[in-house]
C-alpha cells in the first residue's frame, strides 16, 4: 500500500445517511504518516458556540477498502483508499453499551473539484444508533515556514511536519493529563485530556502561522489560559528547539520535568 500522505483538512459538510448535508463546526485534521490530530469546535450561531464537538489525536493506518467497507456503504468504498483511525483521546462519549462499537473506518475518493468525499459508518448521538454518514473534506495548500513559497505544488519543497506526545501526573495536584501538539505547513493543533474523576476535561487550540509577522497566531482557543499554557505549549516552544525535528527524541520544555516525545519528524 502507499504511504499516507502529511495532510491538513478541512470539513465542508457531514450527511447522515438520507439527511441533507450540513456543517455546524471550524473543523481542522492533520494527519500524519502515522498519527493524526483532529479538532472540531461550534460554529457561530451554534448553541455551544465555541465548545469542542469533537477532540481526538492517535494512530492511523491504511487498511484495505474491504475491510472499510459495510452493507450501506460497500458500493462506493470497496476500491477505494481506506483509513483507521485509532484515538489515544477522544472527547467523543462511546454509544450506550447495546449499540455495537464500530471501529473509526472509512474510504475516500476524490471529487471533480477536488475536495475529498468520507464514506463511512459511525455512532449518530442525535439518532442514538449507529448510521452511514457521507463527510466532504477539503484539503488545505501547504507552506514551508522558511520561505514564502507555495507548498502545496509551486514551491518544490516538503513542508516542516511534528508531532509530540506527552503523559504525566502533575506533581502539584496529580492530574493526569495526556497530550498531542502537531503542525503541518503553516497550521497547528495542539489537544489534551485532562483526567477527572466523574469526566474528563478536554482543552485544544489552534493555530496559524503568519507570514508576515513571521510567527503563530493562535485562532481557536478551548480551555482555562493557564491550563493551556501548561499542558498544551504553542508549537513555536517546540520549533525552536533544533532537537525537536529527530523522531523519537524527548524533550522537556524550560526544564520542568514533564517530557514531549517526537512522533514524527520531517523537514
Amino acid at each position: 500500500m502507499p504511504a499516507i500522505q502529511p495532510r491538513a483538512s478541512t470539513r465542508v459538510s457531514i450527511q447522515w445517511q438520507d439527511d441533507p448535508p450540513i456543517e455546524e463546526t471550524e473543523t481542522l485534521v492533520l494527519t500524519f504518516p502515522t498519527h493524526y490530530l483532529d479538532l472540531r469546535v461550534y460554529l457561530a450561531g451554534h448553541p455551544q458556540h465555541g465548545h469542542i464537538q469533537w477532540a481526538q489525536a492517535g494512530d492511523v493506518k491504511l487498511i484495505h477498502a474491504a475491510d472499510a467497507a459495510d452493507d450501506d456503504n460497500h458500493a462506493a468504498a470497496a476500491n477505494l483508499p481506506s483509513l483507521e483511525f485509532i484515538p489515544r483521546i477522544n472527547s467523543v462519549p462511546p454509544p450506550p453499551s447495546h449499540i455495537p462499537k464500530l471501529a473509526d473506518q472509512a474510504s475516500f475518493e476524490t471529487l471533480p473539484n477536488g475536495d475529498v468525499q468520507e464514506f463511512g459508518s459511525m455512532f449518530n448521538p442525535d439518532r442514538m444508533r449507529n448510521e452511514s454518514y457521507i463527510e466532504v473534506w477539503r484539503r488545505m495548500g501547504l507552506r514551508s515556514l522558511h520561505d514564502d513559497d507555495d507548498g502545496g505544488g509551486g514551491g518544490g519543497h516538503v513542508p516542516a511536519l511534528r508531532v509530540e506526545q506527552q503523559s504525566f501526573s502533575s506533581s502539584q495536584d496529580a492530574t493526569a493529563v495526556h497530550a498531542f501538539i502537531g503542525h503541518i505547513g503553516q497550521f497547528a493543533l495542539g489537544i489534551a485530556r485532562i483526567e477527572a474523576p466523574e469526566r474528563d476535561r478536554f482543552i485544544a487550540w489552534r493555530e496559524a502561522y503568519d507570514f508576515e509577522s513571521r510567527g503563530w497566531r493562535r485562532v481557536v482557543s478551548v480551555g482555562q489560559d493557564e491550563e493551556l499554557v501548561r499542558y498544551v505549549p504553542s508549537i513555536a516552544r517546540f520549533l525552536s528547539r533544533a532537537d525537536a525535528s529527530r523522531q523519537g527524541t524527548g524533550l522537556s520544555l524550560d526544564g520542568e520535568g514533564e517530557e514531549w516525545t517526537v512522533l514524527y519528524a520531517s523537514e
